[in-house]
């Protein structure tokens, strides 16, 4: 699925607005947090967020980090 998500500016931030199908999909609903994971330059990938995630997002950016050669090496 390919959906256009208006960015506007909010604070000193900026906000992606969900058309209601695709909240609705995603179980998301105001108030819920998402995760935002930085695949590369041009792409994020935006998930619900849940602690047990967030434990294995920061032990996997300490292991990538201490086993940089490897994990380089995977990607390739």
């Amino acid at each position: 699925m390919i959906e256009k998500c208006p960015v506007s500016a909010a604070g000193a931030g900026v906000s992606v607005e969900l058309s209601a199908d695709l909240a609705d999909s995603l179980g998301v609903r105001p108030g819920d947090t998402l995760t935002g994971i930085r695949l590369n330059d041009s792409q994020l990938l935006l998930t619900a967020s849940d602690p047990d995630f967030n434990a294995q997002v920061e032990a996997a950016r300490q292991s990538s980090s201490h086993f940089r050669n490897a994990v380089r090496a995977l990607g390739t």
